[in-house]
């Protein structure tokens, strides 16, 4: 299930929205070593649509003896004049944000470095709109005929059942939660113990509404209750530190402390 926040840090074949240099590296960091520079055509699809197999092989590198291959055969200095001599690898984690105002001017959006056993790509998003400066995963998938290539967060942080349930669109997850949640109901020393639970969700938005009935919102159970419905939300969900509204799910949870019955 993709959120609509989720289309963000899609790439599309003719999309240059982010730019289309890029520089590659072995590590990340100050302490990375410059591998290569490409001037064009350096996005991930414009790599992964690239007739020369080269483009395609780099960022699906599983090792830095191949990440290195593919950059010394698709990636030159266009000049060696114009190469940019003091460009340093922005690090890992949170600080990569503060990295979209210290590149030096040469036109790079785009960072690709091999670490930890994958390729990594960091850039400067063109567009406003976006949160830009946070490393990335490559996720591709050829599927379709043209293939694509999505752009996954580093910054996120999943759920343990985020993955097993990323099929599931809203609604789906909105029914699983409140059958977990009716389960609670029934259990005695469940803080939601004979509550009557809903689950609704408002159609293109990532919201869940969890509304409870029969428990006052203010006390020790209605904080325990919260607790419960959080913890199951979010083994569900993933969120984004660099981006607050990056995330799978909102919730919001509503107390009303008389049972009204179902609506």
């Amino acid at each position: 299930m993709r959120n609509y926040e989720w289309d963000r840090y899609r790439s599309t074949p003719g999309n240059t929205d982010y730019g289309e240099a890029a520089a590659a590296y072995l590590g990340t960091g100050p302490g990375a070593r410059l591998l290569g520079y490409r001037k064009t055509d350096a996005t991930p699809t414009g790599l992964f649509h690239d007739s020369d197999p080269h483009g395609r092989a780099l960022i699906t590198a599983t090792s830095a003896h191949v990440f290195r291959a593919t950059v010394s055969a698709c990636c030159c200095w266009s000049d060696p004049g114009t190469a940019p001599p003091k460009l340093v690898c922005p690090p890992r984690g949170s600080a990569a944000r503060v990295w979209t105002e210290q590149l030096p001017p040469s036109g790079i959006t785009h960072v690709y470095a091999f670490d930890h056993g994958e390729v990594h790509l960091w850039l400067i998003d063109t567009d406003p709109q976006h949160r830009a400066g946070q490393w990335h995963t490559l996720d591709t998938t050829e599927t379709h005929q043209t293939g694509t290539v999505w752009l996954i967060p580093e910054a996120r942080h999943y759920g343990p059942l985020a993955h097993t349930t990323a099929h599931l669109a809203l609604s789906d997850l909105a029914r699983l939660l409140a059958d977990n949640l009716a389960v609670q109901t029934r259990i005695p020393s469940s803080p939601l113990a004979r509550c009557n639970i809903t689950v609704e969700t408002t159609p293109g938005i990532a919201w869940l509404y969890v509304t409870v009935r029969g428990l006052d919102p203010v006390g020790l159970r209605a904080d325990l209750a919260r607790e419960v419905i959080s913890d199951m939300v979010h083994a569900h969900n993933w969120h984004n530190d660099i981006d607050t509204y990056e995330r799978r799910i909102f919730l919001r949870i509503e107390f009303e402390p008389f049972d009204t019955g179902p609506v």
